[in-house]
């Protein structure tokens, strides 16, 4: 479905998101599918570090002397400074990999995980998806919502419109698809 015309008004005919009548909603999608759909797109994005952590593992060593906390004169196995610099770069290429991953995904409506649990990100007010920018800071916002225990995303269970820290900061709710 094409975006809303005039960037927030539900599309012409009455209808609001995915075939919805105007003034409602999908049902908002409860835990086990979202921490379900977390899981596998957590395992899609930790893949994404799988060629940093074999660097890291079998990447070329060198002899040197340890560091303060080793008897003097005792030597120890480290990686080159080559190898530690492209370690680094796959990191962050992981990184900007799961960045894109979630943000484009999430921004049209519906990543690896979510796709396989029928579930969907949309906008709360208009049904339709949240756009790649709003994905970037939902994105970022789960990290806060991480934070205390993860207790920003438990906040749905008792949340009237299902919605997490994350959801709440960029008007979204995952609703079933």
């Amino acid at each position: 479905m094409p975006p809303p015309p005039g960037g927030g008004t539900p599309p012409p005919g009455g209808a609001v998101g995915y075939g919805q009548p105007a003034g409602t909603m999908p049902a908002t999608a409860n835990f086990g599918q979202r921490l379900l759909a977390i899981i596998v797109d957590g395992l899609i994005c930790s893949a994404m570090s799988i060629p940093a952590f074999l660097v890291g593992a079998f990447g070329p060593t060198e002899i040197e002397p340890c560091g303060s906390g080793f008897p003097a004169g005792s030597l120890c196995e480290v990686e080159t400074s080559g190898a530690y610099a492209l370690r680094l770069l796959l990191m962050l290429a992981a990184f900007i990999g799961t960045l894109a991953y979630w943000s484009i995904l999430v921004g049209k409506g519906q990543t690896v995980g979510m796709k396989m649990m029928k579930i969907r990100v949309v906008d709360m007010n208009t049904g339709q998806p949240i756009g790649t920018g709003r994905g970037v800071g939902r994105f970022f916002s789960m990290y806060l919502s991480a934070l205390v225990c993860y207790l920003g995303f438990r906040w749905m269970i008792w949340d009237p419109k299902s919605q997490t820290w994350h959801d709440k900061i960029v008007s979204s709710v995952v609703v079933d698809a």
